[in-house]
C-alpha cells in the first residue's frame, strides 16, 4: 500500500510540473513572435523601387505593342495582315521568354537576371526610339525589328515571372502582419500594371499617330517622341532599381535541381505508360 501510494503521488507531481514547463515554453513563444512582429516595418523604399520598374515596364511594352502594328503598315509599308503577323509574334515571344527567364531566375537568383535583363530591354526601347526618327524610318526598319521582335522579348522575358517575386521577398512571410503586407503589395503591383496600361493607351499610343500640339511634337515626330519617353522611363526605373541594392533582401538562386527533378519525373512517367498527359507535358 506505500509504495502504491508514493507511485500515485509521482504521478500527480509529474502531471503539476510538466503543465507548468509547456505553459512556459509556450508563452515564450509567443513573446518571441510578438516581438519579431513589432520590430518588423514595412520596406517602402525597395517595394516602391520594385513597383515603379513593373509600372515602366508595362509603360513601355504596351506603348511598342499598341502602335507596332500602326508603323509596320503605315510607315514601313508592311501589308495589314504581315503587319498584324508581326505585332502577334511580338507578343509571343514575350510570354515565351518567360519560361527562360524563370528557369534563370532559379539558378542564379531574382535580383542578376532582373538586372541582366531590363539592361537588355532598356538597350531594345532605346534601338526602337532611334529606328522611327522621321528622317530615318525606312533605312532602320532592321534596327527596329531587331530591338522590337529580338531584345524586348527577351528583355520582358526576365522581368515579368520574378519581378513580382522578387518584391514579395522583400516582405517576407515569415508573420501574419507580413503575410498581410504582402496581399497589399499584390494588389498594388498589379494596379501599377492598369496604371502603365492606361497611359499608354491612353495617351502614348495617340501621341504616334497625332503627335501633340501642344508639346511642339509635330505628326511625323510622334512614334520618336512617345518611344523615347519609354526609353527614358526605362532607362530612369533601371538606375533607380539598382542604385537601392543595398537595401534589397536578395535570395540566392538554388540551381535547377528542382526543375531537373520534375523533367526527370515526366519523362519517367511517360516512359512507364504513364497516359496522354505526361506526353503532353514532354
Amino acid at each position: 500500500y506505500g509504495r502504491n501510494r508514493g507511485i500515485v503521488a509521482m504521478a500527480e507531481a509529474r502531471q503539476v510540473v510538466v503543465p507548468q514547463e509547456s505553459g512556459d515554453e509556450s508563452s515564450d513563444a509567443e513573446s518571441s513572435g510578438s516581438k519579431v512582429a513589432s520590430d518588423w516595418k514595412v520596406p517602402y523604399g525597395p517595394i516602391g523601387i520594385v513597383l515603379g520598374i513593373e509600372l515602366c515596364e508595362r509603360m513601355s511594352y504596351y506603348t511598342l505593342a499598341g502602335s507596332q502594328k500602326t508603323y509596320l503598315n503605315k510607315q514601313l509599308g508592311f501589308a495589314p495582315a504581315s503587319a498584324a503577323s508581326m505585332n502577334s509574334v511580338f507578343s509571343m515571344l514575350c510570354y515565351m521568354w518567360c519560361l527562360p527567364g524563370g528557369l534563370m531566375a532559379d539558378a542564379i537568383g531574382r535580383y542578376k537576371v532582373i538586372v541582366m535583363f531590363s539592361s537588355i530591354y532598356a538597350v531594345g526601347v532605346v534601338l526602337s526610339a532611334i529606328a522611327v526618327h522621321a528622317n530615318a524610318q525606312v533605312q532602320l526598319k532592321g534596327l527596329f525589328l531587331f530591338g522590337t521582335l529580338a531584345l524586348i522579348p527577351f528583355g520582358t522575358g526576365g522581368i515579368k515571372p520574378n519581378i513580382s517575386n522578387f518584391g514579395a521577398d522583400q516582405i517576407g512571410d515569415e508573420t501574419e502582419v507580413q503575410k498581410d503586407a504582402q496581399k497589399k503589395f499584390f494588389s498594388f503591383f498589379y494596379m501599377s500594371i492598369n496604371v502603365g496600361v492606361m497611359v499608354a493607351f491612353g495617351y502614348l499610343v495617340n501621341v504616334t499617330t497625332h503627335g501633340e500640339p501642344s508639346l511642339g511634337i509635330a505628326i511625323d515626330e510622334g512614334y520618336f517622341a512617345a518611344y523615347l519617353v519609354a526609353a527614358i522611363l526605362m532607362i530612369g526605373c533601371l538606375a533607380a532599381f539598382i542604385a537601392a541594392t543595398r537595401c534589397y533582401k536578395i535570395v540566392p538562386g538554388g540551381g535547377l535541381d528542382g526543375f531537373l527533378t520534375m523533367l526527370r519525373a515526366v519523362v519517367h512517367s511517360a516512359a512507364s505508360g504513364g497516359g496522354w498527359r505526361a506526353h503532353v507535358c514532354i
